[in-house]
């Protein structure tokens, strides 16, 4: 992916032995194309398995854990420098 120029591999400045990884604007384009394409798939494959009351809380279910993972998650909190 790095030679495709989807993403830059840089050497991490505090850990000589790692690798930062960031995505490109080229791998970001390509990314959100596939967005609708994935979630239409998915969709699609779920409605084929799930009634809508098993979609309704399948959603809900869902929703609650990414909050909870929003709210909690050490990257989504401030760090003091």
């Amino acid at each position: 992916m790095d030679e495709a120029g989807f993403v830059k591999k840089t050497k991490n400045l505090e850990d000589s032995r790692c690798f930062d990884v960031s995505i490109t604007a080229k791998g970001r384009k390509i990314a959100e194309a596939a967005i609708p394409l994935q979630s239409k798939e998915i969709n699609h494959c779920f409605s084929e398995v799930l009634t809508q009351a098993q979609m309704k809380s399948l959603i809900e279910i869902s929703e609650a854990i990414s909050n909870h993972m929003k709210a909690n998650h050490p990257i989504n909190k401030k760090v003091d420098k």
